[in-house]
């Protein structure tokens, strides 16, 4: 193993390993001092625990077995409804037919991510699509989604408030 002097005229370079003393090539000009000096190299961290995300359908584990549908009024970017589940999923509106019935498409798409998964609605029932995520779920999206459109909703009426003034309201609206 190589090992580097810093703090030296010029840096030195000399060889050892782990449990012994260098040895300093004859021609460096080091002090006593540093002659004597032995180091010692950590031992290398190996961690299972930690793996790499594969990418593909993710479908969580501790999903409930019946999954539940909110409707969040003015919850999309745009103003427009925004469905949310209990796995932590949104979704806002693909179509809206005339008999009622409405097709919802996942909400996460972007440059890197284009999540095709649907759900069906007839009525008050709701029907997963064909399709599966293609990104993990977000947990609390449905908190999060209400939060934003309470926030949204107070700013557009009280122009003078502050930020912080009005995220504290809606979360004492919110949480007590």
């Amino acid at each position: 193993m190589l090992y580097i002097i810093i703090g030296h005229e010029s840096p030195i370079l000399f060889s050892g390993t782990a449990n012994s003393t260098p040895t300093l090539p004859p021609s460096s000009h080091v002090s006593n001092e540093l002659e004597n000096i032995s180091f010692e190299v950590p031992q290398q961290v190996f961690e299972s625990s930690i793996e790499d995300d594969i990418p593909g359908h993710y479908e969580t584990e501790n999903v409930p077995a019946i999954t539940t549908y909110e409707i969040i009024k003015d919850g999309s970017q745009k103003g427009k409804e925004k469905l949310a589940d209990s796995e932590g999923f949104t979704y806002i509106i693909k179509t809206h037919r005339a008999n009622g019935n409405r097709v919802w498409r996942c909400s996460v798409r972007n440059k890197t991510v284009w999540c095709k998964a649907t759900v069906h609605q007839k009525g008050d029932a709701f029907t997963r699509g064909s399709q599966s995520h293609v990104h993990p779920a977000e947990i609390g999206a449905a908190k999060a989604a209400r939060i934003s459109t309470a926030v949204k909703k107070i700013a557009a009426t009280e122009i003078f408030t502050s930020a912080a003034e009005i995220v504290n309201k809606v979360h004492m609206y919110i949480y007590y």
